[in-house]
């Protein structure tokens, strides 16, 4: 028996490049919804960002300078605009900042049916947390949120317990 055999599947870096439903990654339009079950978030604006689902989990990553990054980070910046920086053929996570990680435990993702969110956000899906706290995320394609939507599930199918049998009932 080789010694490929016996990686664990979740540290198995081939798998990132067979795509969904292992990995899915690209820029979406992101929007915190809800905080909690009927309990809506202090900041519900639309912001870009760069999303990455693996290994059960949900990134989200920003390219821009944030005013909230720091002091440390803005003198990293200033620091940055006094000398010639190179622009790609590098690890991108260098230029990128990380705005927060989900555990996909227990989630559900789904995409909202036509005409979605709205009529100029026709292609958005919803990541619903065991918080009950809702994250929307706009794509340009049924495709994209389709292949979004499916390793979001997958990854929360892996790791999720099944619920307990007496645990739901009709009586």
């Amino acid at each position: 028996m080789s010694d490929e055999a016996n990686v664990p599947l979740l540290e198995d870096g081939s798998l990132e490049l067979a795509g969904p439903p292992w990995v899915k990654e690209g820029m979406v339009t992101h929007k915190h919804h809800l905080d909690g079950v009927a309990k809506k978030a202090k900041d519900r604006n639309w912001t870009e960002v760069f999303a990455v689902v693996q290994k059960g989990q949900m990134s989200l990553f920003s390219f821009t300078a944030n005013k909230s990054m720091g002091r440390k980070s803005k003198m990293t910046r200033n620091a940055a605009k006094s000398s010639t920086v190179a622009v790609g053929g590098g690890n991108w996570q260098d230029n990128a900042t990380n705005l927060g990680t989900f555990s996909l435990r227990q989630t559900l993702a789904s995409a909202l049916p036509s005409p979605g969110y709205s009529r100029t956000r026709p292609h958005v899906w919803a990541l619903s947390l065991p918080t009950g706290a809702v994250h929307l995320f706009q794509v340009g394609t049924p495709e994209i949120s389709k292949e979004f939507v499916t390793t979001a599930n997958y990854w929360s199918a892996r790791l999720s317990t099944h619920p307990l049998i007496g645990g739901i009932s009709n009586i």
